[in-house]
C-alpha cells in the first residue's frame, strides 16, 4: 500500500478509520476492494454508504460493479488517463480520481491513503466521464433553483433571519459533519468549521457580511439545504447527511424520499404545489407531525463510525411480545400494592399509573420497601428500576438506563421567569441515571464500576443539555449550551470508538426510546410541553447488533415510564408543599440482576 499523506494525522470524528479498515491490497479484485473501503469493511451497509460518493466515483465505482475482472494493482499504470486511482481517508471516505488527477484535498489535515490503481480500457473511461458529466449537468440545473429560492427570500427580507436560524440551528445539533465535493464542514467533538469558534470565523457567519449576489453555489447550498433540512423535520434532519456529499441532487432526492415514506405511511397527501426545495421541505415537516396518535412508528436507525442518521418507519409499533407481559411482570405487585385483581386493568398505562400512584403514596408514609436494590431508595425508585431491568432481559442487553430530573417539582412555578430562572440554574447533577446491568458480577469490579458511572455521568449530562431544548430559543440565554430534545426511538451500531464516554462504557451497540416520542402527546407540566424528559436505552458491549424488535420492547418500556411520569406529575402538582423526588440512583451505584432476578422476567424465547 502507497501511503501517501498530507500533514499529520487528525481525528476529527474522534477514531481514525484507517486503523479500523483494512486498505491492503493484493493483486485481485478492484470492486472488493473498493466495496471493503465503501462499507468501512462491511460494516456500513453499501445502500447507504454509497451516499459518500461523489459523481466521479459513484459511476467509477458502478464501472467495477459491472467487471469485477478488473484487478487493482500498486503499481501506477503507464497511461495515468486510462486509470481509476482509489484513495481513502482517515474519517472513512472512500474516493475514485483518474490516475492524471491530483490526489483529493486533505487540508484539514486528515490522512489520505492511495489504496492502489486500476487500469481501465477507454471505453470504461469513456463511461465514467459522460455520465458523471451528466450528473453534474443536473447538480447545475437544481443549484440554479436553489440559488433562484435564496434570491426570493432575499428579495422578502427573510434571508438575515433565515441564515441566523441556520446557525442557530447547527449550533444545537450534537453532530454535524458532510462533505460539500472534497471539502470537510462540520460541527462535532473535535472539530468546528460551519459555526464560529474562538479562534476562528464560521464558513456560515461570514455570510453575515456579504451579500447573497456574492455568495458562491458552495455558501448557497450549505444554507439552503440546512434551512430545508430543518423545515422537513428540525436540527435532527442535518444528520441525515453525516459522512455523505451534500448535493443539491441529494438534498431533492432527500426529500422525495421522505415525502414518500410519510405518504405510504398513511399520513395523506398534502397538496402538490410548486416544485420547491422549501415548499416539499415544509409538506415533509407537516407530515411528519402526523405521526403522534398513529400505529406507525418513526425511528432512526444510526451509523456510529460517521454519524450517519437516517430516518425510517415501521407500519406497527407493536412488538412481538405478549400483549399481557406486564401483568406476568408486574401483575404480583399491582396485586400486593394495591389490593385489587390486575384482572380489572383495561391498558397497560392503567397498571402502571396504578402501580406508580400506590408506590408514591408509601414513599409519602415513609414506607420502607423490601425490595431495594443498593441504588434505589423507595418504593418509586423500585418501579423506575425494575422498568429498565425488564428492557435490559427482554432485550439481551448487557446493561440499561433511564435518566430524567431528580425534582420536577423544580419546573413547577408560578410564571415563566421564575421558571427560567430554575432551567438556567440546572446542572448534570439535578439529574440522574438509573443504571441495571445483567453479567457485571463476572467484569473487574473496578470496570464494572467504571462503565456504570461513566454512563451516569453522560445520561445526566446528556439530560441537562435536553430540558432547555423544550423553550422557545429567545427564552434561552446564549451562555447556556443545549440541545434539541429527542423525539424519535433509534437504532445504533458501532458507537464504541468516536467518543470517550462511549469506549469506556463498551456502547458498540444501543437502543434508545426517549420519551414521549413523537408518536405520543408530549409530557405537561404546569401547562408546559417536554419531550426528551425521560428515556429507556439499552447497550451491548459485543455480539449481534439489535433489531428493530428490540428497539419496540425497549419502547414499551419507555410507555410503561410514561404513566409513571404522569403519576409523578399529577401528585406532585397536587402536593407541592411536600413534592416527591428522586434520592437514590447515585453516580456509581447500580443494580446487577442475578439469575433468579432475570427468571423473574418473561425472557423472550430464542
Amino acid at each position: 500500500m502507497d501511503q501517501q499523506s498530507k500533514g499529520q494525522v487528525h481525528s476529527l470524528l474522534g477514531h481514525d478509520m484507517l486503523r479500523l479498515v483494512d486498505t491492503s491490497i493484493a493483486w485481485g479484485s478492484a470492486y472488493r476492494v473498493a466495496l471493503r473501503a465503501l462499507t468501512h469493511d462491511g460494516r456500513w451497509p453499501v445502500d447507504d454508504a454509497i451516499g459518500s460518493l461523489d459523481f466521479f466515483s459513484l459511476e467509477a465505482f458502478r464501472e467495477l460493479e459491472r467487471d469485477t475482472s478488473l484487478a487493482i494493482t500498486c503499481e501506477c499504470p503507464i497511461k495515468p488517463d486510462m486509470a481509476l486511482t482509489l484513495y481513502f481517508n482517515s474519517l472513512g471516505r472512500l474516493y475514485i480520481r483518474r490516475g492524471s488527477d491530483p490526489e483529493p484535498d486533505g487540508t484539514l489535515g486528515f490522512q489520505m491513503v492511495r489504496v492502489g490503481h486500476v487500469a481501465v480500457t477507454a471505453e470504461v473511461m469513456q463511461a465514467v466521464r459522460v455520465r458523471s458529466a451528466e450528473a453534474e449537468a443536473s447538480e447545475l440545473q437544481e443549484l440554479t433553483q436553489i440559488r433562484r429560492e435564496i434570491d426570493e427570500l432575499h428579495l422578502a427580507g427573510e434571508l438575515p433571519k433565515v441564515l441566523e436560524q441556520v446557525i442557530d440551528h447547527v449550533e444545537h445539533v450534537e453532530s454535524v459533519c458532510f462533505y460539500v465535493k472534497d471539502k470537510f464542514f462540520g460541527v462535532v467533538d473535535r472539530f468546528t468549521n460551519l459555526t464560529d469558534t474562538k479562534s476562528s470565523k464560521g464558513v456560515l457567519s461570514v455570510l453575515r457580511t456579504q451579500d447573497c449576489s456574492s455568495w458562491t453555489d458552495e455558501q448557497i447550498l450549505l444554507v439552503a439545504a440546512l434551512h430545508a433540512l430543518f423545515l422537513s423535520g428540525r436540527a435532527i434532519r442535518f444528520e441525515e447527511f453525516n459522512g455523505m456529499i451534500l448535493t443539491a441532487t441529494a438534498l431533492w432526492r432527500k426529500l422525495n424520499a421522505l415525502k414518500k415514506m410519510y405518504e405510504t405511511a398513511h399520513c395523506g397527501l398534502d397538496p402538490a404545489g410548486v416544485r420547491s426545495f422549501f415548499e416539499t421541505a415544509r409538506q415533509v415537516g407537516r407530515l411528519a407531525e402526523q405521526a403522534t396518535g398513529k400505529n406507525w412508528l418513526r425511528y432512526r436507525w444510526i451509523y456510529g463510525l460517521t454519524f450517519y442518521k437516517t430516518e425510517k418507519i415501521l407500519q406497527s409499533a407493536q412488538s412481538s411480545e405478549d400483549p399481557h407481559l406486564h401483568l406476568k411482570e408486574f401483575g404480583g405487585d399491582h396485586s400486593i400494592l394495591t389490593g385489587c385483581d390486575e384482572r380489572s386493568l383495561s391498558t397497560e398505562r392503567d397498571c402502571f399509573f396504578a402501580l406508580a400512584r400506590v408506590c408514591l403514596a408509601r414513599d409519602r408514609r415513609g414506607d420502607k420497601c423490601p425490595y431495594l436494590s443498593r441504588a434505589s431508595s423507595g418504593w418509586v425508585e423500585y418501579l423506575i428500576e425494575r422498568i429498565v431491568a425488564s428492557a435490559v432481559v427482554a432485550t439481551r442487553a448487557d446493561y440499561g438506563m433511564s435518566s430524567s430530573i431528580r425534582s420536577i417539582a423544580q419546573l413547577v412555578q408560578p410564571d415563566e421567569f421564575q421558571l427560567l430562572q430554575v432551567i438556567h440554574a440546572l446542572t448534570p447533577k439535578d439529574f440522574y441515571t438509573c443504571f441495571v446491568s445483567q453479567g457485571f458480577d463476572g467484569l473487574e469490579p473496578a470496570i464494572a464500576k467504571e462503565i456504570a458511572t461513566s454512563v451516569q455521568k453522560r445520561m445526566m449530562f446528556n439530560r441537562w443539555h435536553f430540558v432547555p431544548g423544550n423553550f422557545p430559543r429567545d427564552k434561552i440565554q446564549k451562555s447556556r449550551h443545549w440541545y434539541y430534545p429527542p423525539a424519535v426511538p433509534d437504532i445504533a451500531i458501532h458507537s464504541d470508538v468516536h467518543r470517550a464516554g462511549h469506549s469506556r462504557a463498551y456502547v458498540k451497540f444501543s437502543v434508545r426510546a426517549p420519551g414521549p416520542d413523537m408518536s405520543r402527546s408530549p409530557l405537561s407540566i404546569n401547562n408546559r410541553q417536554y419531550r426528551g424528559f425521560y428515556d429507556v436505552r439499552v447497550v451491548r458491549m459485543d455480539g449481534d447488533s439489535f433489531t428493530t424488535e428490540d428497539m419496540l420492547r425497549t419502547r414499551r418500556r419507555t410507555l410503561w415510564l410514561e404513566a409513571v411520569y404522569a403519576a409523578i406529575v399529577d401528585d406532585i402538582e397536587k402536593n407541592m408543599s411536600s413534592p416527591w423526588s428522586v434520592r437514590g440512583f447515585q453516580i456509581g451505584d447500580y443494580m446487577d440482576l442475578n439469575p433468579s432476578q432475570v427468571a423473574a422476567y418473561a425472557r423472550p424465547p430464542r
